[in-house]
Formats: C-alpha cells, sequence, structure tokens
C-alpha cells in the first residue's frame, strides 16, 4: 500500500496559480477582440468588463482541470510504503526510514480544532470547523508524523477513540489587533512547563508536524490508522 503525502505540495500549487494567470491573460485578450468587434452593440463598449467577467470562470475552470490532473500524476516526493513487513517512509525525498513490524513500535495520537486561533498556509485554506487528526510513529531513532485535516462528521471514529488525545492551540496562540492586521500567522511558543508536563510529549510531536509532517488525504489516513490498529500494540 502506497500513501503519497501532501496532496497539495509547493509545485502544485504553483502550477495551479501560473494556469490561472497564463489562461486569464489568454482569454481576456481573446474575448477582448471578439467583444470589440461587435462594433455598433452595446456588448463592443463595455468589452473591457465583460472580458473580465468572462475570462475569471473559465480561469477558474482550466486551473480546476490542471490540479485535478496533476494531483494523480504529480506528487510531493513524500510518501509511506506499508507491507507485510513495515513501513518504509519518505519524510526527506532523498532518504528513506525503514519500521519493521516485529520491532518495538511507539505510537501517539492527537487531534485539535482548527477553529479559535489565528491560521496561515494550508490551515487557512481549511474550513474553520474542521478538526485535524495527527499521528506519530517512532521507533529507536527514527520518527514520522503523519496528519489529516477531515470534517467532524467523518471524524466519529477517531473523537471517539480515547487514544486520540485532544490539544487546544488557541490557548497558545497570541492574539491582537495588532498582530491581527500587521504581523503575518506564525507558530506559537510551547511554554516548558507545558512541555514537561503530561501533554509535553503531544506538543513535541505538534511542533515536529510544523516542520515535517506529512499531510495525507483522508482515506489515505483512514486506512493507515486501520493498519496500526491491527499491527501494534498501543
Amino acid at each position: 500500500m502506497v500513501l503519497n503525502a501532501d496532496p497539495e505540495h509547493g509545485g502544485l500549487r504553483f502550477a495551479v496559480l501560473a494556469t490561472f494567470l497564463v489562461s486569464f491573460f489568454i482569454l481576456f485578450i481573446i474575448l477582448a477582440i471578439f467583444l470589440r468587434s461587435l462594433s455598433g452593440s452595446l456588448v463592443s463598449e463595455f468589452y473591457f468588463a465583460l472580458s473580465c467577467l468572462g475570462a475569471i470562470p473559465l480561469s477558474i475552470a482550466a486551473a480546476g482541470i490542471v490540479e485535478y490532473v496533476a494531483k494523480q500524476r504529480w506528487h510531493s516526493g513524500r510518501s509511506l510504503v506499508v507491507g507485510g513487513e513495515g513501513i518504509v517512509a519518505t519524510v526527506d525525498p532523498e532518504k528513506e526510514q525503514r519500521y519493521s513490524w516485529d520491532g518495538h513500535m511507539s505510537v501517539i495520537k492527537w487531534y485539535f480544532r482548527l477553529g479559535g486561533y489565528r491560521r496561515g498556509g494550508r490551515e487557512r485554506r481549511i474550513p474553520a470547523d474542521w478538526l485535524c487528526f495527527c499521528c506519530q510513529v517512532q521507533q529507536d531513532e527514527d520518527r514520522f508524523v503523519i496528519f489529516s485535516y477531515m470534517p467532524e462528521e467523518k471524524a466519529g471514529q477517531f473523537i471517539e477513540d480515547k487514544r486520540f488525545h485532544e490539544l487546544r492551540p488557541g490557548d497558545f496562540y497570541e492574539d491582537s489587533a495588532f498582530r491581527r492586521w500587521l504581523t503575518p500567522p506564525n507558530r506559537p511558543d510551547i511554554p516548558t512547563k507545558v512541555l514537561a508536563g503530561k501533554e509535553g510529549h503531544f506538543w513535541l510531536a505538534e511542533r515536529r508536524r510544523w516542520t515535517k509532517g506529512m499531510e495525507l488525504e483522508i482515506m489515505d489516513f483512514v486506512r493507515f490508522m486501520e493498519v496500526v490498529k491491527q499491527r501494534v500494540v498501543e
């Protein structure tokens, strides 16, 4: 089972944006030439505005098609390969980590709600009423973190699983009028006393997610967690 991570990686987002801009430019010119050619009509007088209005939805459609096709074929290079002997995690495209089912494998799981704090990057594009579910797998000195965003109606099995510990990021994100309007969103500093407390290992894993976490599609995350449930004693 191969699970490709980061379905909306940076290269794909750039390609989608470039497709939209190029499509808009080309379509605008085509529409403008056509509408201006309708001399003597009211349409020709408002060709500029009408060309913009026509080019925008067509460009969005073109970008959507490119995104759909690219997601099927253009992967980030980071992935999990789950087999009968264990897991091969490619956290870095140039390095593989191997985990054996026969060895001691530890798993910690947590989740948090996306509302209640200033979000940036990928999180900003996710609905505020969704949740993020995360899992860290460790064997010896190697570890990886996977996560997935999902609406609450699809997350029932994980919310009910008491082994998923709920974190509350909003407790540590500073919010003020100055930060809201004049500074970009950034990750908070987790107090040392929290890291040393009973939630410390979850927050340490969450900090690793910020830099090395691998996002999976919802169904891929569900499939992986089913394998972990069968193979790993928690």
